[in-house]
């Protein structure tokens, strides 16, 4: 048989190794750190660039037209404040009303319609959606002297014409739909005289007439509270509301006269 092989003979130990420049040996030296991992190049830019924002073409055009707007108003300031003082005092509407005579409705709803022409053209709304002293807020460029185009007077005077405006723009409202309901029950009563063959098609069409008149008259006279205080706002403006309470009672008595 083969002799039998001598046993292997193991490494040296660490300890045993020497590390001849610092004069210790491997196993005397302390542990060294891993290092730490890199964020990824993609994570560091998004980390360090700074935010961008960037508005729509529709966000853009928005601020443009809102900047021409308030150039407007501040070039026709002059007209402004002259149709401001005019909704304020209310003279010239009440001469308006005064000079009408028997037509003091048509007066109103033709005044309310050509100061309506006149706020378009220079740029203030007359619909409600904002309110005049907040628009009127234009704030003056800091190399001009800073402040506001418009001040705490002018924006004061513009609240109390705007909501002047509105209890005018409510009382047209009330005489427009009281005058159409009117034409409405007239036109269908003289088609009645008419009907022949068609009798109960035309009753029929009037009765939807009528309910529609209903709801009109409950919409402004329903509610007695309510509507005394909107009248007492509308005497205070001058309003002809006498003629309003004469149409609604002509048109309750063309109902109740129906063939």
């Amino acid at each position: 048989p083969a002799p039998a092989l001598p046993p292997p003979v193991p490494p040296p130990a660490a300890a045993a190794v020497e590390d001849t420049e610092a004069g210790n040996t491997v196993a005397d030296l302390p542990p060294v750190a891993p290092p730490a991992p890199r964020a990824p190049a993609s994570v560091a830019r998004r980390v360090s660039a700074p935010a961008i924002v960037i508005s729509s073409t529709a966000e853009l055009m928005k601020r443009h037209l809102r900047r021409r707007a308030n150039l407007k108003l501040v070039e026709a300031r002059a007209e402004v404040v002259a149709i401001l003082v005019e909704l304020d005092e209310g003279a010239v509407l009440r001469a308006r009303i005064a000079a009408a005579g028997s037509g003091p409705l048509d007066a109103t709803d033709s005044y309310y319609s050509e100061i309506g022409r006149r706020l378009d053209a220079i740029g203030l709304g007359a619909d409600g959606s904002e309110r005049w002293e907040a628009r009127l807020h234009i704030p003056r460029k800091a190399a001009d002297g800073g402040g506001a185009h418009f001040d705490d007077q002018a924006l004061a005077l513009a609240a109390r014409a705007h909501a002047k405006l509105d209890h005018i723009a409510d009382f047209v409202a009330a005489t427009r739909q009281v005058g159409a309901k009117a034409a409405e029950v007239r036109s269908v009563t003289s088609a009645l005289g008419f009907a022949g063959k068609d009798a109960d098609a035309k009753l029929t069409k009037l009765g939807d007439v009528l309910a529609r008149v209903a709801g009109v008259i409950d919409d402004l006279f329903g509610n007695a509270s309510a509507y005394t205080r909107q009248r007492c706002q509308w005497d205070d403006l001058g309003l002809p509301t006498a003629a309003l309470d004469g149409a609604a009672r002509a048109l309750a008595r063309e109902v109740f006269s129906v063939p």
